[in-house]
């Protein structure tokens, strides 16, 4: 027969191992299935790193090496710890899409998902000296090389050299750690980031593991607060397990429902309850997923705990000046809320202290609060000047409003008077005209702007074109570098230009390579040019959709995803074909124009196999050979090529010198249902 079936299984079996074993790392954000009272399997209720695993899990920074396994005491490669390093710094954004540069050697053995992480490392520094020839990605990665990264990723590089001049850490095995990460490790031991174990030593030159490396980015979270958005603190006001959800009061006196995920891990008393284990009253830390649901929750003790702090700006509807003085405050947005205020709450006017007396109703403030207590109360009189570069615009029926990003990077609402005068680089606009990354000079009166002074906003963007569209308005679709797609509409004098020749929106092409100036979001000038490449690869995966995509693994090992051109033409052969019928594990030879398939011949894909048996029968008009094959005794027919070699013991012979009872081996490929055999080999035969 064609194989030993044994063999076959084992082969199957390696090759669904080795699928299977890349994905596990691919996304190390990549959600993993847990139940809600259990992080995972192998993560035992009560482990020391049990809630830093599922916090660093609900936050995208770890994920597990194969499903609801997390693999607590494996050790983190280098490449692992770039990548989960550059997620807790919440660089996951900036790093799609960089490439890495020609001062790393050994691009092919940094695994793909991983190379955007490590180029983005490069770019900040935090990969540098020795590690650029000779990063070493596959290596685990050891507890001092944890500690200079982690350094470097904060941007401590100074401290920790200053440190290195002072006094050492207090570890009794100070003598292993490398001369070059002394400092490092001294700052991220009084950081609190990473503490040594209990006998006293820092054990620098062991891998650092998994367990470990989730508590030490609970840390890194907790220092660098660049996901704090992820995060938010209330106080619970009730449960419905019914629904799985929570009512929390959060800072503002405002309840809002929190919608809680099937696998969340919910902490109390450090250990996981379930959702019913949760009560009235427990002040809690959430941590949200990207579809909103709270993926964990985390009871604080009370002595732990302290609401977020928010801006809230409206009027004084009301002030109780006694022992414990509050005021109602009108908000901005809409409704009313009581906040305290207390002896250490800074009152202010301008750059001048105030009193709790000064306040009264008709006031218009600006409170910094947390939960309902007040921090620091600003008192706003007359128009008020705000900067600032323009976040988000809500023009909803009945109330316009914005969000401005201020230089000092808080964010400032305001609603618009229905009379607000808008102008746009020094000419009379309208709110509508307001664009994201505007600058913006705004004149407060009360809770409203009055004038808004506005300066356009010049940006650019690249990528593949998809789509031109003539209505109702002029726009084009184009596909990024990361496979995402945007729209922009274009301006009536938009200027497009090929080769240095102006041309229309109508002469663009799908796959056309498009450079794009904008201003306030409208295309202006668009340069377009074509790159025509022919790859070759194996069919992994065809996505039907309004862009359909395909995905090859191509000759250099390297899977990659192509849109399709709508006019694209799909060939089997001579013959047309539709996408549909495009097979996986095809071959593929396409014609790729801009980043756009636009020609695609696809084979089915064959394999060089072997069938071995005794001759049963001969027709040498036909060419074709029945054998009786050596294992199941099953009749098989064999048509020979035109150009098939026959050799017996050595010498080539031709199909007529065939017996039958010949014992043979014939060497070929199964086509279409057919064994078409190209090499026969006599090694036996009953004479």
């Amino acid at each position: 027969m064609l194989m030993s079936r044994k063999a076959v299984g084992l082969i199957l079996c390696v090759i669904y191992l080795l699928g299977y074993a890349g994905p596990a790392f691919a996304n190390p954000g990549a959600a993993v299935g847990a139940a809600a009272a259990a992080v995972f399997a192998d993560v035992p209720a009560g482990h020391w790193a049990e809630k830093d695993i599922a916090k660093m899990r609900a936050k995208g920074i770890v994920s597990g090496v194969a499903p609801n396994m997390y693999g607590p005491n494996s050790p983190v490669t280098r490449e692992q710890l770039v990548v989960m390093l550059s997620r807790a710094m919440g660089w996951a954004d900036e790093a799609a899409g960089k490439t890495l540069p020609a001062t790393i050697n050994n691009h092919d053995r940094i695994s793909t998902w991983a190379r955007s992480f490590v180029a983005y490392a490069i770019e900040r520094g935090v990969i540098a000296g020795v590690d650029l020839p000779n990063f070493r990605p596959a290596d685990a990665a050891r507890r001092h090389e944890a500690a200079v990264l982690i350094v470097r990723a904060l941007g401590m590089e100074a401290e920790a050299a200053r440190l290195a001049q002072g006094v050492r850490p207090p570890f009794t095995d100070i003598a292993n750690i490398p001369a070059w990460a002394l400092g490092h490790v001294a700052l991220v031991r009084n950081l609190n980031i990473m503490s040594g174990n209990p006998d006293g030593t820092f054990r620098p030159l062991d891998p650092i593991n998994r367990a470990q490396i989730a508590a030490v980015l609970a840390r890194v979270d907790n220092q660098a607060n660049r996901l704090a958005a992820m995060e938010r603190r209330g106080e619970v006001f009730t449960v419905s397990p019914a629904d799985r959800s929570i009512l929390v009061t959060v800072s503002g006196g405002v309840t809002i429902t929190v919608p809680v995920a099937a696998d969340a891990a919910i902490f109390k008393a450090g250990r996981t309850v379930p959702l019913t284990g949760l009560a009235r009253g427990d002040r809690v830390l959430i941590v949200s997923n990207a579809a909103g649901s709270a993926a964990f929750i985390d009871v604080m003790r009370p002595e732990d705990f302290r609401f977020d702090q928010v801006t809230l700006r409206g009027t004084i509807k009301s002030v109780n000046p006694t022992a414990n003085p509050t005021f109602v405050l009108t908000r901005q947005e809409g409704g009313d809320v009581t906040i305290s205020v207390a002896t250490d709450t800074q009152i202010f006017s301008g750059t001048q202290a105030r009193a709790i007396s000064d306040l009264s109703a008709g006031l218009s403030v600006e409170a910094i609060v947390e939960g309902t207590r007040a921090v620091r109360i600003n008192l706003l009189s007359g128009d008020q000047q705000v900067t600032g570069r323009l976040k988000s615009v809500a023009l909803t029926a009945g109330v316009h409003s914005i969000v401005v990003t201020r230089p000092d990077n808080t964010d400032f609402t305001v609603r618009l008077a229905p009379n607000v005068s808008v102008l746009l680089d020094s000419r009379s606009a309208k709110a509508e005209d307001l664009f994201p990354g505007q600058s913006l000079e705004i004149t407060v009166r009360g809770n409203n702007a009055t004038l808004i002074l506005a300066s356009s906003v010049e940006t650019d963007a690249e990528g593949t074109l998809a789509a031109v569209a003539f209505a109702p308005r002029e726009a084009i679709r184009i596909v990024r570098k990361d496979g995402t797609e945007i729209t922009f509409p274009v301006a009536p004098d938009v200027r497009v230009r090929r080769a240095n020749t102006t041309i229309t929106l109508r002469d663009l092409l799908p796959g056309d390579e498009l450079e794009i100036n904008l201003r306030n979001g409208v295309v202006q000038r668009i340069y377009a040019s074509q790159l025509e490449r022919r790859i070759q690869g194996r069919v992994q995966a065809v996505t039907i959709a309004a862009t359909p995509r395909i995905s090859l693994m191509e000759r250099d090992g390297v899977e990659r995803a192509y849109s399709i051109a709508p006019n694209a033409r799909i060939t089997r052969g001579t013959s047309v074909i539709s996408l549909p019928s495009v097979q996986i594990g095809s071959d593929a030879t396409v014609t790729v124009v801009g980043g756009l398939i636009t020609e695609m011949n696809v084979e089915l894909r064959t394999t060089q196999d072997y069938v071995i048996g005794v001759v049963e029968n001969i027709n040498t008009t036909a060419r074709v050979l029945v054998l009786k094959e050596k294992d199941t005794n099953r009749l098989r027919e064999i048509f020979l090529r035109s150009g098939a070699d026959l050799i017996r013991f050595g010498s080539f012979i031709n199909l007529n010198n065939v017996r039958i009872t010949d014992e043979v081996i014939v060497v070929g490929k199964v086509e279409s249902g057919v064994f078409m055999g190209s090499l026969v080999v006599i090694v036996g035969t009953a004479d």
